[in-house]
């Protein structure tokens, strides 16, 4: 049985409660020289904090549109998303939350760390699922506009941090991979 989604980040939470601690646990999923701020390491450490078992999905044969209904079914199964982004490269952990919500939990190499994400957002990055799929949507259009409106909603840190720029500037975003896992269910501590 899947653990409950609302435990599941409360756990995380508990885990990653100041930047010491983030440091010292960033280090350890991906060594001594990474960067608290670091997307791919604060991915891989949320991801093994939740716990679950992995599975990739093929993106590379399946339209952009089909990732993101794919990414929306297995968020209403309350599961956990990893997702990598090209153009520009990034990662970020999704899974579904009662009431048809959303968590998105990310950093952004050399703007902002997970707490900072959590500090600076009133809503934690929780955001109705279908607004999610929308701005995931917004991400891959050929109009930069509606990229930067995408990227506002989903990575913006603050206004000043110059990452809707980068998708304006860079192009249609592209999944590079998405993998999915079942929430774990333990409560033993990661440590």
């Amino acid at each position: 049985m899947p653990a409950d989604p609302e435990s599941v980040l409360k756990r995380i939470k508990a885990h990653i409660f100041n930047d010491a601690m983030l440091r010292l646990l960033i280090t350890r999923v991906a060594g001594p020289d990474a960067r608290t701020s670091s997307c791919a390491a604060t991915a891989t450490l949320v991801a093994r904090i939740i716990n679950g078992s992995a599975r990739a999905i093929e993106t590379h044969e399946r339209t952009a549109g089909d990732v993101v209904a794919l990414i929306d079914f297995h968020l209403q199964r309350g599961q956990m998303v990893a997702v990598t982004l090209a153009k520009p490269e990034h990662y970020f952990v999704l899974f579904g939350l009662p009431k048809d919500k959303v968590v998105l939990l990310q950093g952004w190499q050399e703007r902002y760390t997970l707490l900072d994400w959590w500090r600076r957002r009133s809503d934690g990055g929780i955001m109705a699922r279908l607004s999610l799929s929308w701005h995931l949507r917004a991400l891959l259009s050929s109009d930069p506009e509606e990229r930067a409106r995408g990227a506002r909603i989903l990575f913006e840190h603050y206004p000043s941090d110059g990452v809707v720029e980068i998708f304006r500037r860079e192009g249609p975003s592209k999944f590079t991979n998405v993998t999915v896992s079942d929430l774990g269910t333990s409560d033993r501590p990661f440590l």
